[in-house]
């Protein structure tokens, strides 16, 4: 049984110039979907403040650090001109500490120790 190699399979699709461009373009799934002409969209208006800002703050909330999330909504904030710390869903804004508290049953706000022990 003979298995064709990745070098095999792909280098003829580079042979001519462009072939895999059009390739990709005569996927029926993709067709008729295109990328936004805007640094601005939803993607970040709300992914960023209603998703990683929120498991930033729960993470900081319990103890564990979340540097590439943080990462990230730094960045998204400097590409927007948005500060989505300010703007996005924090755990106090949400008013959810004392609820994490009683689920867990403990006092500790550094609850994240007992998850990493």
């Amino acid at each position: 049984m003979f298995l064709k190699t990745t070098k095999t399979t792909i280098v003829p699709l580079f042979i001519t110039a462009g072939i895999a461009y059009e390739a990709i373009q005569k996927v029926e799934p993709y067709q008729g979907i295109y990328a936004s002409n805007q640094l601005i969209t939803r993607y970040f208006t709300e992914d960023v403040p209603t998703g990683l800002v929120p498991i930033s703050s729960l993470g900081k909330f319990l103890g564990v650090s979340t540097p590439t999330i943080n990462s990230v909504i730094h960045l998204a904030s400097i590409l927007c001109g948005i500060d989505f710390i300010k703007e996005g869903r924090i755990i106090e804004e949400l008013q959810i500490q004392n609820l994490l508290r009683e689920r867990l049953q403990v006092e500790d706000i550094a609850i994240g120790k007992l998850f990493l022990e």
